[in-house]
């Protein structure tokens, strides 16, 4: 979530778990006072949750037993949260088809008394599918709505193309249109 009046560019910004971290793509702004859904997989996340996370590809294995999750920019943290008391005093649990969030997106006093367990999960931000707009938006794809294919740019980031396989995916070989040849 993005509390501030300007929109934030992602470049540079990531995700760090006990085990890892993850960066997000270049290019990808967060709008002022926006939510980001981030998810391993976009066809998972569209069939859980009905629409489709802002952004895919997340690397992470986050721990349903316990771990730890850092957004960060550069060195600097710029939140935290812990589960199941993976790191001491954050004993907040969440069970399976539920999630824990931020409990008022303006307070952060960097505890566990900031989150609450939300059931059923339900993400913030994700992008409903518009079909019919004229842009290949994110959950979209050629082979569900036509209309919004071959050369339609839109989406996030903007440069990403509809080309009739279920996939969003940068401009293919010529670099306007999908021929099949990436």
């Amino acid at each position: 979530y993005n509390p501030t009046a300007s929109d934030i560019s992602l470049d540079g910004w990531g995700l760090a778990d006990g085990a890892g971290s993850w960066a997000f793509p270049s290019g990808y702004t967060v709008l002022a006072g926006d939510y980001v859904s981030v998810a391993r997989d976009a066809s998972g996340f569209l069939a859980l949750y009905g629409l489709a996370p802002d952004i895919e590809g997340l690397s992470l294995s986050l721990n349903n037993t316990g771990d730890e999750l850092t957004l960060y920019d550069g060195a600097f943290e710029a939140d935290f949260v812990a589960w199941e008391g993976f790191v001491s005093g954050w004993s907040i649990t969440a069970p399976i088809g539920d999630s824990i969030e931020r409990s008022d997106p303006g307070v952060d006093t960097d505890s566990v008394a900031d989150w609450s367990v939300v059931s059923p999960a339900q993400p913030w931000g994700g992008v409903v599918s518009d079909c019919g707009n004229g842009t290949c938006d994110a959950g979209e794809d050629c082979n569900s709505c036509a209309a919004d294919c071959d050369g339609k740019t839109g989406g996030k980031p903007s440069t990403r193309y509809c080309c009739g396989d279920g996939t969003l995916q940068s401009a293919e070989g010529a670099g306007y249109l999908c021929d099949g040849n990436p």
